[in-house]
C-alpha cells in the first residue's frame, strides 16, 4: 500500500510539470519582454505605415501623417474613410 501511495505522489508531481513550465514561461515573458507602452492609435498607425509600404506606397520623410493618409486614401479609395480615422486618432 505504501508503494502505491509513493507512486501516486510521483504521478501527481509529474502531472504538475507542464503547469509549472507554463507559469515559468509566462513569468519569463513578462520580465524580459515588457509590453509595448505605445497607445493603440500609434500601433494602428505603425501598422498602416507597414501596410502602405507593402502595398507600394512608402511614407516620405518630409510627410506628415495626414499627408501620407491623403496619398494612401487616393490610392485606396474604398478604405479612405478608415485610413482617415486611423490618422486622425494618431494625430490626437
Amino acid at each position: 500500500m505504501e508503494e502505491r501511495d509513493k507512486r501516486g505522489i510521483w504521478e501527481l508531481i509529474l502531472s504538475c510539470i507542464p503547469t509549472v513550465k507554463r507559469i515559468l514561461s509566462i513569468l519569463w515573458i513578462k520580465i524580459f519582454y515588457p509590453p509595448d507602452t505605445s497607445s493603440t492609435a500609434e500601433k494602428f498607425y505603425r501598422r498602416l505605415l507597414r501596410w502602405g509600404r507593402i502595398s507600394g506606397l512608402s511614407h516620405a520623410v518630409f510627410e506628415t501623417p495626414r499627408e501620407y493618409g491623403i496619398r494612401l486614401g487616393h490610392l485606396f479609395p474604398q478604405i479612405e474613410k478608415e485610413i482617415r480615422l486611423i490618422v486622425n486618432l494618431h494625430d490626437e
